[in-house]
């Protein structure tokens, strides 16, 4: 007799169109477990459908907006260029900050050799 591994892998086979798997018929009217397995691929087969079937109406003035979009500077879009347009100065600050953290950490090293000295 088959697993309940082996027998979770072919139940989406099972579910969608091969009823006539015997050994999966045998193990599913034993095993509680891989019988719930089934009716959770049963349900998801059927909230698939249902989604299938329903159709969603655009709001009004989307299209519109979408259109207009790729015409529209953002927020994002102006931190971007300013970003760019100012580089060297946050290039300039960041090598100021990690100069800062170097020297900081050369002098508690250097403090700590002459206090253990």
């Amino acid at each position: 007799m088959m697993d309940c591994n082996e027998i979770r892998e072919m139940l989406p086979a099972y579910v969608m169109d091969d009823k006539s798997l015997l050994t999966v018929r045998r193990h599913l009217s034993v095993c509680g477990d891989c019988s719930a397995e089934l009716a959770r691929y049963e349900r998801l087969l059927n909230d698939l459908g249902a989604l299938n079937q329903m159709t969603i109406d655009a709001p009004p003035g989307l299209f519109g907006t979408l259109a207009e979009a790729p015409f529209m500077v953002g927020r994002v879009e102006r931190a971007r260029t300013h970003v760019a347009h100012n580089r060297n100065v946050y290039l300039s600050g960041a090598a100021v900050g990690v100069t800062g953290v170097v020297g900081a950490a050369a002098w508690l090293v250097r403090n700590r050799r002459l206090a253990a000295a």
